[in-house]
């Protein structure tokens, strides 16, 4: 049974999509759901650390509660714009978002 996936096409390329993954796992609702934490949740770590060579915030986050348990890592430069996140699902890493531009909406 194949109902628990899905595969997204679009010319050559593909994305699969397991649908059984929480909400914000996946690649479809990854970048959302980074925001929604950036603005409502408090890290569990945080530190500095060097990110394609430059200065940045890296910061920690744990839903340890859910199941599976999932975990954010995210570097934000030094105006606070994020650079890059990495999402894991149960330790392992499941998508890298890499930021190239971000505005801020008012």
């Amino acid at each position: 049974d194949r109902s628990d996936e899905m595969t997204l096409r679009y010319g050559d390329t593909e994305l699969f999509l397991a649908l059984e993954d929480p909400s914000g796992t996946r690649p479809a609702d990854a970048a959302s759901a980074l925001m929604q934490t950036l603005r409502t949740a408090e890290p569990d770590v945080i530190g500095e650390d060097l990110f394609d060579g430059i200065e940045a915030l890296h910061l920690t986050y744990r839903e340890p509660d859910s199941d599976p348990a999932v975990s954010r890592e995210v570097w934000l430069d030094a105006q606070g714009s994020p650079l890059c996140a990495e999402i894991f699902l149960d330790g392992e890493k499941r998508v890298t978002l890499f930021f190239t531009d971000f505005t801020a909406a008012p």
